[in-house]
């Protein structure tokens, strides 16, 4: 990836927080597509479970410096002599020694590589046809398929692990994000914009009609947002949504969602008064701007819970932050990006996370040891 670094990062990063116009049309209970959503009481109770979430303290006070506590034990550098280079990934996973990567901008689609750099296929078709992929932000991999959502088309796109295209789903013109489940259903994410009705939903096939999942909590009705990160398929076959303005990850499995975890910013994430009070409104979009907590986006195994973040103090500074949580010790540590070079967590694989850098490449850090 040498010798085109201005080329590959200089393009304008689409923020964590994509604000959306709401239109009259969107609020309209006629539209199509409310046909495609059942919201009977009986789906709401079988869809949200009772849970006992753990509780991740992150202190943004307390954070320790990056650079003092890991250093990385390999810097991948891509191999950027194909015409198919990646520049910031929209998301990495990272299967023995391959890493799949969704590009979001330099020929948008699939690639693969092997750790020492060397690309194994790319999958790139830009386009409006029906094997094309114009926006993709999200990278599932199965056992024997690849899926990304095109934001563009509204579409799972599912290619091999050769890269050749297999098939694609349309899902509905209001979906922010979408993903399949290890036993085929279809997850939606609509944001906080259904007709002030569903957030979440799910089907269990392609075919069938959606469920309603998760509704819209009242205090965040018809503010549209749209994240990097929504669903991530994790080790043991369950799905993490990361919702938009709550501070909790839910785990998806078969329908069935629940409350995972709580995330504790310690005093910086306003409770549902203090909300309603500083963003709500006809400017919520402009208030928005100000909120302490942007660009979270989270990764996990089984050993391991990767939390990354910027924090807005109110006064112009914006520092990313990554809280690291051990699960077997029960305890984390949160650590300021204090060299301001690396982009968010992509990948956890084992003890190593694999971060990408400005530095146009990507770092592996061993979390099991600290300098």
């Amino acid at each position: 990836m040498k010798g085109n670094k201005t080329a590959k990062f200089t393009f304008i990063i689409v923020s964590t927080l994509i604000i959306t116009a709401c239109t009259n049309k969107n609020a309209s209970h006629d539209n199509d597509d409310v046909q495609h959503i059942t919201t009977h009481a009986e789906s709401i109770i079988s869809g949200l479970q009772p849970s006992e979430p753990v509780t991740i303290n992150i202190s943004v006070d307390k954070a320790k410096p990056w650079s003092k506590t890991y250093t990385p034990v390999k810097v991948i550098t891509l191999d950027d002599s194909t015409e198919d280079i990646v520049g910031i990934p929209a998301a990495i996973e990272v299967v023995g020694d391959t890493l799949y990567i969704v590009e979001p901008r330099h020929n948008p689609g699939f690639r693969a590589y092997l750790h020492d750099g060397s690309q194994i296929f790319s999958y790139s078709s830009v386009g409006s046809g029906p094997k094309d992929i114009v926006a993709p932000f999200s990278l599932c991999v199965g056992d024997s398929l690849l899926s990304t959502f095109d934001m563009a088309t509204k579409s799972l796109v599912f290619v091999d692990k050769k890269g050749n295209y297999i098939k694609r789903y349309k899902l509905g013109e209001q979906a922010v994000a979408g993903i399949e489940d290890k036993s085929g259903g279809i997850w939606t994410d609509y944001s906080n914009q259904q007709y002030e009705s569903t957030r979440l939903s799910w089907k269990a096939t392609p075919d069938e009609e959606e469920i309603e999942i998760l509704s819209v909590p009242e205090h965040l009705k018809r503010m549209t947002l749209i994240s990097m990160q929504h669903f991530t398929r994790i080790y043991d076959g369950t799905i993490n949504y990361v919702p938009e303005l709550e501070p909790r990850v839910y785990s998806l499995l078969n329908g069935q969602a629940w409350v995972k975890y709580e995330l504790d910013y310690d005093g910086l994430w306003p409770n549902e008064e203090e909300f309603k009070r500083e963003f709500s409104g006809p400017d919520w979009a402009s208030k928005l701007r100000s909120f302490p907590i942007d660009k979270t986006r989270v990764v996990e195994n089984a050993r391991w819970m990767v939390i990354s973040f910027e924090y807005n103090d109110g006064i112009g500074n914006r520092d990313k932050y990554i809280h690291v949580y051990d699960k077997n010790a029960s305890k984390g540590v949160t650590y300021i990006d204090d060299s301001s070079i690396y982009f968010s967590p992509q990948a956890i694989s084992e003890n190593f996370l694999y971060i990408p850098t400005k530095e146009d490449t990507i770092e592996v850090i061993d979390l099991s040891t600290k300098e």
